[in-house]
């Protein structure tokens, strides 16, 4: 009995045994992925062999939030409820909130919300820590977009930027990778035409109220990987440390240096300005206007030379003309000289605005005044007579003093030096007859000698 137990045992094994060989043998055999640091690779119906490198994983361009922290110089006149400040209702004062971090590389945003009263945001050298009641602007450290869109710097404005009315987003954009460091603003997402370069090297960000019940919120503060402002038409940088206004007229008088100098028409006739400076004295159309930077002397010289015929120049007087008179051709005035300094006085001729005609020290009076604005001075030389004769008119009327043996060749000029003065050439010709009598009353000096 116990062999046939062990027969039949036997027999259900290798039924068992033959049933696994047969499943294996019909399940079908999964070649199994795995992955492969080596190139793949792909062979082309012409049997060339094609290597693909992996491709690089590339870097998130997402902005990147920034954690901040509002120096608040003060809880009693500022409250802060998450992202939103809000001025007291108790005064009206002077309330400017840093925030940290500092920004010192990178591309940073922040961005505003201008609930109701926001006076202005901006940037501030890591150094300048803002009190109680302080205002935003300290000296050369600070620069100020204001609600009306004029930034400000140093005391000086410059307007162009887009206001900022209630519920305008105005967001501010730092590059610190950028050479210069730069400073860009938009308004409502459009970028605003004036930015500031050369920031300094570590900066904070601020905004600044002082309304009752002023509110602004903070809507993002963000790193970029990248830039998003452009060069955009009509832009204009404003340089950290400089003088804008200042900068600014500088520029414009070196554009007008590299350009030259169109002379000024009357009929036939043309006269062409030596001015010793374009920084001093600026030019439009037949209008000399001195700079309101300085009180340079500056003597206005004029071509053609004139060595023969009958000249007739007319000066209106719009405001502080000094005087106007003749110099023989070898003079040259450079910047910040005087007409009868001690190298040209035995060469020139002055007749100036108390109605004094001066040469070698020597003054005369008895000649009208131009001392008025809008009067007219004149100067006639008549280089073909003999002896070569300039005679002087205030407003068309001939004068008694005149001039004789005036040197060979003569240029006509006119002088001025206070802040803002003015004077326009309102006529140049060449006359077929003098207009000068030199009746009873006149006299002439000679040029060349003593006078008193």
């Amino acid at each position: 009995k116990k062999q046939a137990e062990d027969a039949q045992a036997e027999i259900v094994r290798l039924r068992e045994q033959l049933a696994s060989k047969e499943t294996v043998q019909k399940t079908p055999r999964h070649r199994f992925k795995t992955k492969d640091t080596k190139p793949k690779v792909k062979e082309t119906p012409n049997s060339q062999i094609v290597t693909e490198h992996p491709k690089p994983k590339q870097a998130s361009t997402s902005p990147i939030s920034v954690e901040y922290t509002p120096l608040n110089p003060s809880t009693e006149d500022v409250q802060i409820s998450g992202d939103t400040f809000t001025h007291t209702n108790d005064n009206k004062n002077d309330a400017v909130i840093p925030f940290d971090p500092v920004i010192s590389s990178g591309v940073t945003r922040i961005e505003f919300l201008n609930i109701d009263e926001l006076e202005g945001v901006g940037i501030a050298d890591e150094s300048v820590h803002y009190k109680r009641n302080d205002v935003p602007l300290q000296g050369f450290n600070v620069a100020l977009f204001q609600y009306n869109g004029e930034l400000r710097y140093q005391g000086e404005n410059i307007a162009g930027n887009a206001s900022l009315s209630k519920n305008t987003r105005v967001a501010l954009e730092l590059d610190m990778n950028s050479n210069p460091h730069t400073l860009n603003f938009f308004v409502d997402d459009k970028q605003q035409p004036n930015y500031v370069v050369n920031i300094p090297n570590s900066v904070r960000f601020f905004a600044y109220f002082y309304e009752k019940q002023s509110q602004f919120k903070v809507l993002k503060f963000e790193r970029l990987s990248a830039p998003t402002s452009k060069k955009i038409e009509g832009c204009r940088a404003l340089e950290w440390g400089k003088l804008w206004r200042k900068e600014e007229k500088i520029r414009e008088k070196k554009q007008k240096d590299s350009q030259s100098v169109s002379p000024l028409s009357f009929g036939s006739l043309t006269l062409i300005p030596l001015s010793p400076s374009t920084e001093d004295v600026e030019i439009e159309q037949n209008t000399f206007i001195h700079t309101d930077e300085n009180q340079n002397y500056s003597v206005v010289l004029f071509d053609p030379v004139i060595s023969k015929g009958i000249y007739k120049i007319k000066i209106l007087r719009v405001n502080k003309l000094d005087g106007v008179g003749i110099a023989d051709q070898s003079v040259k005035y450079k910047r910040n000289e005087r007409p009868d300094d001690s190298k040209y006085e035995n060469k020139i001729v002055n007749f100036n605005s108390s109605g004094e005609i001066m040469h070698q020290k020597d003054e005369i009076e008895r000649n009208n005044d131009f001392y008025l604005d809008n009067q007219s001075v004149a100067m006639e030389v008549n280089m073909d007579s003999n002896p070569r004769m300039l005679t002087f008119f205030v407003d068309d009327k001939e004068q008694p003093n005149y001039v004789v043996n005036i040197p060979n060749s003569v240029r006509f000029w006119a002088y001025f030096y206070q802040l803002n003065s003015q004077f326009k050439v309102i006529g140049f010709e060449k006359l077929s007859f003098p207009s000068a009598k030199h009746g009873h009353g006149s006299h002439g000096f000679e040029f060349g000698k003593k006078w008193k």
